[in-house]
């Protein structure tokens, strides 16, 4: 399995509200979703990002050291 061919959309990624295990869709295509791992890790990182910042609601102080620790 490739990172590469995770999508990582929001829309795409699930939480188990009980147990708060995430997860993931993985989609068998030929192509990737990224050129390579560290370019799918920097995209899921900037996503994270610009949600924490964007949702006034996760602006606490665990959240704000969250998204500068990416």
């Amino acid at each position: 399995m490739s990172c590469q061919k995770l999508d990582l959309t929001f829309e795409h990624i699930y939480v188990d509200t009980n147990t708060y295990k995430v997860k993931l869709v993985y989609v068998p295509v030929n192509q990737g979703f990224y050129m390579d791992d560290a370019s799918c890790e920097n995209a899921f990182r900037t996503s994270l990002i610009k949600l924490l910042a964007g949702n006034e609601s996760l602006s606490v102080n665990k959240a704000i050291k969250f998204a500068n620790s990416l």
